[in-house]
């Protein structure tokens, strides 16, 4: 189990944050204070259901294929439907009389049915809990019973792991990724392989789209976890699926974008993990301490500026839809997915220039908070247009971004208290000059609309709690430490913390200093009182000693679906990968992988 693989490793964030440390605060997760709810172990459970009526199982399919099809095109449209027709044949018999290709039929018709009637189910649009479809798939064709050894066996647990983005169903989202990825290179599918290739074009279109949903699983909790991916890129020679439809006016299918992205995100992930990795070896003999520092600024540079570029070409070839009802297909997806990917580069930099005496990384927090304000804007306007629902993977990423916010507008305000800048710095570099170009809206931490994004992350967070109530402990931790940054506000304007948290809005304002916006007031988002009233930090205790917080919502976040709980560096340095893996040096797991009974291996010329 990987737990605090960064415990030991500098972090920025915590570097910025951290204060003399209140002996009555615990440090660990064990010894945690009262102030904050215990998560609730939640796993989600509802008795299969019979199958339904024709009309019913053709409204959940059709959903299926309207929305989660686009971006990801496990299943066939037509042969699902076929299925459907001959289902009550198959129904029909007793359980154990049904063949294999039975039971795999109607393993992925009710799985269909799930994921399908997700949003359908929560809008007060469908009767039946996608749950029920689960269970009743599990109940058909349970897995422990496949020896996952064809593609088939592959797309099914690609059906499990995705139904397991919505609701927890008990296992770890990244041990099915590290599943798929691992048949899918036994069969060959990561290859172009012409004396193994099936015989039909449509039957290697079909590995081709498996090989790449591997893929992106595998990225998807990978990155959540800081974890090794599970494949190296250049070990993928299968091309892009080429049969997937291409919104008008586009040059790639949704899918095909999304996979680009994820090759890019991965670029990123290794150079930039390289590059922090090399700044800590000893000094190369041959070179001074000032020449290396030199070096390294200018490759993390570049590398920062080269990278963004890609990105902002790929967020320009986005194929989206205006005026759909499809999410996959929303400009505001797009451009969701492409932030995210932003603040993850940008926080990579931040904490590979860190160490650097020459250039603050503050220099890069203006993007971090244009990013992170793109993120929660994006969401709440998908929200808006009811396209978007909750799960655990977009509650940790609205609670990063709301916490990156946070961060920003600490250091903000503590550098306009104490007249210091990151400008100010003398550095032999004009960094206004070289990071220009990845300022992208004039949005700054001292703007009324920065202050406003808290707002919009308080809101966005509320409502998964609501929603999963084993969610609750972060949207409670995130108004925690906002109102200890109002707090804060207050003591600077010499106010203190017990007056700040109970004055009046007017007063709240009169209080504030001028570089805060004048309309912000300090009351008016207390903490939530899920778990009791939060009163430690205006009883006279430090409210900035937030680098015991951020490790144990970051615990918590991490714990659960997506596996075992990951580092500890919120929110501008985690799931960077795990430290000690040199991006070159056998840092993926398949290196490590051990055949199973039953694996297609024996069958395969090595």
């Amino acid at each position: 189990m990987f737990v605090y693989m960064f415990s030991h490793a500098p972090s920025f964030l915590l570097s910025r944050l951290q204060t003399l440390s209140n002996p009555s605060r615990p440090r660990s997760l064990q010894g945690r204070g009262d102030e904050f709810p215990p998560q609730l172990s939640r796993f989600e459970y509802h008795s299969p259901h019979p199958f339904p009526s024709h009309s019913i199982a053709r409204e959940a399919i059709a959903e299926y294929f309207r929305e989660f099809h686009v971006a990801h095109p496990i299943l066939d449209h037509s042969t699902l439907l076929a299925w459907l027709e001959q289902q009550p044949a198959m129904t029909a018999k007793a359980q154990s009389s049904l063949t294999a290709s039975e039971k795999r039929r109607l393993f992925q018709l009710n799985m269909a049915m799930g994921i399908g009637s997700v949003r359908l189910y929560r809008d007060g649009l469908f009767k039946l809990h996608p749950f029920g479809f689960f269970t009743a798939a599990l109940e058909i064709d349970p897995p422990a019973a496949s020896c996952f050894n064809d593609a088939e066996g592959i797309e099914n647990v690609l059906l499990i792991a995705r139904f397991g983005v919505y609701y927890n169903i008990g296992c770890s989202l990244w041990e099915l990724g590290r599943l798929c990825i691992r048949t899918a290179v036994e069969l060959g599918l990561h290859q172009q392989r012409p004396g193994k290739d099936p015989s039909t074009s449509e039957e290697s279109e079909r590995h081709h789209k498996i090989m790449w949903e591997t893929y992106l699983l595998d990225r998807l909790s990978s990155l959540t976890l800081g974890r090794p991916f599970a494949i190296n890129d250049a070990h993928i020679q299968a091309p892009l699926p080429t049969s997937l439809p291409t919104p008008q006016g586009a040059s790639m299918s949704v899918f095909n974008w999304l996979v680009d992205m994820g090759r890019l995100s991965s670029r990123i992930h290794l150079a930039m993990d390289e590059c922090k990795a090399a700044s800590s070896l000893p000094l190369r003999a041959s070179r001074s301490p000032a020449l290396d520092s030199a070096a390294d600024l200018g490759q993390t540079f570049c590398l920062l500026r080269t990278f963004h570029a890609e990105l902002r070409t790929l967020r320009d070839l986005a194929p989206f839809v205006e005026g759909t009802t499809c999410l996959y297909e929303a400009r505001e997806f797009f451009e969701l997915t492409y932030q995210e990917e932003r603040l993850r580069l940008l926080r990579a930099a931040i904490e590979a220039l860190a160490s650097s005496k020459r250039l603050p990384p503050n220099t890069l927090l203006r993007p971090c908070l244009q990013a992170a304000h793109a993120i929660l804007s994006s969401f709440a306007a998908l929200r808006a247009k009811n396209l978007v629902t909750f799960s655990r993977a977009n509650t940790h990423l609205i609670f990063i971004a709301s916490l990156v916010i946070v961060v920003v507008l600490n250091i903000h305000i503590h550098q306009q208290a104490e007249a210091q800048k990151a400008t100010a710095v003398v550095s032999d570099v004009d960094v206004e000059e070289w990071l220009r170009d990845l300022d992208e809206e004039p949005l700054d931490p001292g703007s009324h609309e920065a202050w406003g994004s808290l707002d919009t992350a308080g809101s966005l967070l509320s409502w998964f709690a609501e929603s999963m109530l084993d969610m609750a402990v972060y949207s409670h931790f995130f108004h925690t430490i906002r109102q200890q940054l109002e707090c804060a506000i207050a003591r600077l304007a010499n106010t203190g913390p017990t007056t700040a948290a109970t004055t009046s809005g007017a007063e709240a304002m009169d209080a504030t200093p001028s570089w805060i916006p004048v309309d912000l007031s300090v009351s008016h988002n207390a903490a939530p009182q899920e778990g009791g009233e939060v009163t430690w930090a205006q009883e006279g205790n430090d409210a900035f000693n937030w680098d015991t917080q951020l490790n144990f919502a970051e615990a918590y976040l991490n714990a659960g679906q997506y596996g075992d709980m990951a580092p500890g560096t919120w929110p501008l340095a985690d799931m960077m990968g795990m430290e000690g893996i040199a991006a070159g040096i056998s840092g993926f797991v398949w290196d490590t992988a051990i055949p199973w009974q039953g694996s297609p291996t024996a069958s395969m010329d090595h």
